[in-house]
């Protein structure tokens, strides 16, 4: 079963939230993904091709630099959807 923007968009939302804290096995990537809108970036990359133009487009605007923020913005764009 497919998951829908909405639950995208909240796995990315605990994702960028827990960025820092998670251990990845690149640290190239963790040293290169410095901002929120990075690490999304980074996360739409793997999902399948014909959802992400729906979870890119769902998605926030990512000013702040603080990860915390980003993940509330995220949280807040998939409350109203289903």
């Amino acid at each position: 079963m497919r998951k829908s923007v909405r639950q995208w968009l909240l796995e990315i939302a605990v994702a960028v939230e827990n960025w820092r804290t998670v251990r990845r096995q690149s640290v190239e990537a963790e040293m290169a993904l410095t901002t929120p809108s990075d690490v999304v970036d980074y996360l739409i990359r793997s999902i399948r091709a014909e959802d992400r133009e729906a979870v890119r487009d769902a998605l926030p605007v990512l000013l702040p630099a603080d990860f915390a923020e980003a993940a509330r913005r995220i949280r807040q764009a998939a409350t109203p959807l289903q």
